[in-house]
């Protein structure tokens, strides 16, 4: 008698985005209504420059802006969102 019982094996990929900026402050997003991350714009725009995929697929209207006497900064939270969901763990 042989044995016919099948393995099945899935691998699952992930892709994994760091962002990370000398310029991050914390402060208070009017849009969330949370006290979360912010990035600097430029970094936001480096960071988006490298993930065309975002740009392409995602409003970047979406995204919570926020001027300080330090600058335009972006909401991360808000930025986090248009990482398309097989990219990330959901954050809402």
């Amino acid at each position: 008698m042989t044995d016919t019982s099948r393995i099945r094996t899935t691998i699952k990929t992930e892709r994994v985005s760091v962002v990370f900026s000398r310029h991050a402050v914390r402060g208070w997003c009017e849009y969330c209504g949370h006290e979360v991350e912010l990035l600097a714009v430029e970094d936001a725009r480096e960071f988006l420059e490298s993930r065309p995929d975002i740009a392409r697929h995602r409003g970047l209207s979406k995204l919570h802006m926020r001027e300080l006497k330090e600058g335009l900064f972006v909401c991360l939270r808000s930025l986090r969102r248009l990482i398309p969901s097989s990219d990330s763990p959901k954050h809402r």
